[in-house]
């Protein structure tokens, strides 16, 4: 976004089709044209986005990458295929508190994406956008097995 010939990049997540979940902007000038330039330029620790496929309203693939900034690794989740998709609202930011939780708890990329992308598919399953799956499902589906509730 441009105004008065200063530049304010996202320094969030910007989704891959352009959307973006956007929780704070900063007044930087950007001279780097792609997300490499980015983590050289200002020294993001990671550049990450969710992946959405859709295939109708209520019918999504869904997945997301994350770039480590130092090292220039990429890794990305496993693609979930969501349907019926219930309510997509919260679901990204499920999807960034799941990141958040994989990044502090392990402090890997990999595991980090893997968790943020099963939390915000999980809360697409639910109606509202208040996330109702609990960390023992998270890890269920994180680890391969079924998120499905046992009550």
């Amino acid at each position: 976004q441009t105004t008065n010939d200063t530049v304010w990049a996202d320094i969030n997540m910007t989704q891959m089709d352009g959307s973006c979940n956007s929780y704070a902007y900063a007044k930087i000038p950007l001279t780097g044209s792609n997300a490499i330039d980015s983590t050289s330029q200002f020294g993001f620790k990671y550049i990450i986005s969710s992946l959405r496929e859709s295939h109708s309203a209520s019918n999504n693939d869904w997945s997301a990458c994350i770039m480590d900034g130092q090292t220039r690794e990429f890794y990305h989740s496993r693609k979930y295929h969501i349907a019926p998709i219930v309510d997509r609202v919260g679901g990204g930011d499920s999807f960034a508190s799941g990141l958040v939780y994989g990044l502090m708890t392990y402090e890997d990329a990999q595991k980090a994406v893997n968790y943020g992308v099963v939390h915000g598919a999980l809360a697409m399953t639910t109606p509202g956008d208040t996330s109702m799956a609990s960390l023992k499902e998270v890890e269920a589906k994180v680890n391969g097995g079924s998120a499905r509730v046992q009550r």
